[in-house]
């Protein structure tokens, strides 16, 4: 019950709400965050003809360097990975971030980043960046978040010099706690992502999620009106419920009072029937929840 739950450091208003709880059917998730860490990792760098993966990921790292984006740290943090294991011929993290003041960055909102460095412009973005500057370039069907990086050339032409793959992970306890719903009856369960549809696949069916909703980005003021929506009817009801207290509770004590010092069997059975009928004139069941609002 209630108690059980504040052991486990969770809150809940009243008893009502525990009884509504058992009657849920479907939960509905967040993925990211939620169902995964939000720990985005480099785990594949796919170069493209002439060049080789350290290249690719140097550029898309020093490219990439303002951004506070998670991708952005997740390249940034596979650089310094290689460095300390000595893979390749590259210069410290330390130096790289020496020659960013040399960098001229452009963020492009919804596509990625176009940059100067070292006298090449160099685009570091998902595909619409590409499309978006006329590159062509291999799409990468690989699970996972793919940022292309292309870069100028002398004739003017923009290369795709390669593709990263960067993912999150899925939560320790995730397949846990939707195999812990189904075995309390819930018998559905959302998970809300606005990746592609492939990601979104490989998540749900690794936690046992039934559903998916793909493309959902919900923003804070969409999000306010459903909250509002669902949780006013219960607002309401607490409100009403909270001002019937006020009047019922001094008769409940005055109730316990006179019959304090009693101990008696019969003194004890009145109490309980008074108390009993100062419950259902109000319209309130023994366990603290409104019978009729």
């Amino acid at each position: 019950g209630i108690g059980g739950a504040s052991a486990n450091g969770i809150l809940i208003k009243g008893s009502t709400y525990v009884e509504n709880l058992a009657k849920v059917g479907t939960v509905v998730f967040d993925k990211t965050g939620t169902l995964t860490k939000g720990n985005f990792k480099v785990i594949n760098i796919i170069p493209y003809e002439k060049e080789n993966e350290l290249y690719v990921l140097r550029m898309a790292t020093i490219t990439e360097m303002f951004s506070n984006h998670p991708i952005a740290i997740s390249l940034r943090e596979a650089y310094k990975n290689r460095v300390s294991d000595g893979i390749g011929d590259l210069e410290s993290f330390e130096e790289l971030e020496n020659k960013v003041n040399s960098v001229d960055y452009e963020e492009i909102s919804g596509y990625g980043i176009k940059a100067t460095v070292e006298g090449q412009i160099i685009y570091v973005g998902n595909h619409k960046l590409m499309d978006k500057f006329g590159v062509s370039f291999k799409h990468c069907d690989e699970l996972g978040t793919i940022v292309y990086v292309a870069k100028s050339e002398t004739d003017g032409d923009i290369r795709c010099i390669g593709a990263i793959v960067i993912a999150d992970e899925i939560k320790d306890d995730a397949t846990e706690t939707v195999s812990g719903l189904k075995s309390l009856g819930v018998d559905r369960t959302v998970m809300l992502t606005g990746d592609r549809a492939g990601i979104a696949k490989y998540v749900a069916d690794a936690i046992g999620i039934t559903d998916v909703g793909l493309n959902i980005v919900i923003s804070t003021i969409v999000f306010t009106i459903i909250v509002y929506t669902l949780l006013l009817p219960f607002t309401i009801k607490q409100q009403k419920f909270s001002r019937i207290a006020a009047v019922m509770n001094p008769e409940i004590q005055a109730i316990q009072n006179k019959y304090k010092n009693k101990k008696d069997q019969a003194s004890m059975m009145a109490m309980q029937e008074e108390t009993k009928a100062v419950y259902a004139k109000y319209g309130v069941s023994p366990s603290g929840s409104c019978v009729q609002l």
